[in-house]
């Protein structure tokens, strides 16, 4: 499967590329997959499939520093390629800038959206700098189309935002659901006027933020850090080595 070129066009697929991949999956003795969506396309071919999903170093990031005096900052950090999901939310932070004029939009990226109607701030990505970048925002957001490309996508920016203590607002697409708990450590959004309303809940209430915040620290301390990946590759490992 290949990403979509444009919004709304559908995933590249190809036989000889299905043909590939379950050969592979044959040859092996077990398959992780980040996600239920990839171990269930490995299902059909592999021996053994283990769930583990994408971990993080929650130790590198540092919980949010913004406060309510800031300028309400709303974080997207990825690669140029998944720019275009963007402009899913283009609208809705195009009305919220209207009754919040400082908002910004903080892209942590190599490449920037050039919009007139919403106030873009460019942070370079750098690895060095990534974690300060986020710790200076109120909300991370990660809208998606969704296809099944994106289904399969293992929702590591997500990740990334609630390491920070960050409440997200997210499609509801594949990892997506099990990052964010809707209504617990952030919000789903599936149009326009749901990511507007989403997102002006959270930027209309420092409380709201902040229990979300730490209830998404929490949970990616518990779900996805690396000591329990680690933990759960050794198992697999071990059982298959046996």
């Amino acid at each position: 499967m290949r990403k979509p070129r444009r919004l709304g066009d559908a995933p590249d697929e190809s036989a000889w590329r299905k043909q590939k991949f379950a050969a592979t999956c044959r040859w092996v003795d077990a398959v992780a997959a980040g996600n239920d969506v990839l171990a269930a396309v490995a299902g059909g071919s592999a021996k053994e499939v283990a769930v583990l999903p994408t971990s993080i170093d929650t130790a590198s990031y540092i919980p949010t520093t913004a406060g309510p005096a800031d300028p309400p900052t709303i974080a997207w950090i990825g690669s140029p390629e998944n720019l275009i999901y963007l402009d899913m939310i283009r609208p809705a932070l195009a009305r919220l800038t209207q009754r919040h004029p400082t908002l910004k939009l903080r892209v942590i990226c190599s490449a920037f959206p050039d919009w007139s109607d919403v106030t873009v701030e460019r942070v370079p990505w750098s690895s060095a700098t990534e974690a300060q970048s986020l710790a200076g925002a109120h909300i991370g957001v990660m809208p998606l189309t969704d296809d099944a490309w994106s289904r399969g996508k293992c929702a590591f920016k997500l990740l990334q935002y609630m390491a920070a203590a960050l409440p997200c607002v997210a499609s509801p697409v594949g990892a997506n659901t099990e990052a964010v708990m809707d209504g617990i450590n952030g919000f789903h959004a599936t149009d326009a006027d749901g990511w507007e309303r989403s997102l002006e809940r959270l930027l209309a209430s420092p409380d709201l933020r902040a229990g979300f915040g730490a209830r998404g620290r929490l949970h990616v301390e518990e779900r996805y850090s690396l000591r329990n990946y680690r933990a759960n590759y050794l198992k697999l490992l071990a059982r298959i080595a046996t």
